[in-house]
């Protein structure tokens, strides 16, 4: 006999994920929908990458990278699990660097690879590559953590026309006057502090 209370079931969370998925895949943050997902179909690799979400929310590092790993054994193909590996590994440079490396060579459109590669090889001090990676990301995406990263690598640089002229050129792709002012301020300062400043990715 078919078992009609575990097909209602199923279909309820298949409406979920369409009423879900298309608003930027915010059912990760529901962790009653994650858990679901991988009790039902155990096998299925995406269960584990809402619940790795689901535990980078709740700032479970821990639980977030074994999800995460799970997800990749099983077949997990999304940046967003190498991320949260590569987030897990920040203290440990080579590491991450080896992650991200994997995950810009996956997915070479997902700018937060480059971003981290970025400051993997600032913290470095290997200036060449870590502009070649912010330049990248910044190819992908006009943020702010990548406008913020190449100004300090030319101050480093000793080239303060150049970052200067990337401080104007963010202004205008940035579109966001909070964040141009707050670059600017983060601008001023690297001109007084010892470089580099460390603001994530």
């Amino acid at each position: 006999l078919m078992n009609w209370a575990r097909i209602i079931r199923l279909c309820f969370l298949a409406m979920c994920l369409l009423l879900v998925v298309p608003t930027n895949m915010k059912y990760h943050s529901n962790p009653v929908l994650a858990m679901s997902l991988v009790d039902d179909n155990p096998e299925d690799p995406m269960g584990y990458l809402f619940m790795g979400l689901n535990y980078m929310d709740f700032q479970n590092l821990e639980k977030a990278k074994e999800m995460m790993e799970i997800g990749l054994e099983k077949g997990l193909s999304d940046p967003r699990a190498y991320f949260v590996l590569g987030w897990y590994y920040r203290h440990d440079l080579q590491k991450q660097k080896e992650i991200f490396v994997k995950c810009a060579n996956k997915f070479p459109t997902y700018d937060k690879a480059f971003l981290a590669l970025t400051r993997a090889f600032i913290k470095e001090g290997n200036l060449n590559e870590a502009e070649r990676f912010a330049r990248r990301s910044l190819s992908l995406n006009a943020s702010f953590h990548g406008y913020h990263y190449l100004i300090q690598i030319k101050i480093m640089q000793d080239k303060q026309q150049e970052a200067k002229a990337l401080l104007e050129e963010s202004i205008v792709n940035l579109k966001n006057e909070h964040l141009s002012g707050t670059l600017y301020h983060l601008y001023v300062a690297a001109q007084k502090e010892k470089l580099p400043l460390d603001i994530g990715f």
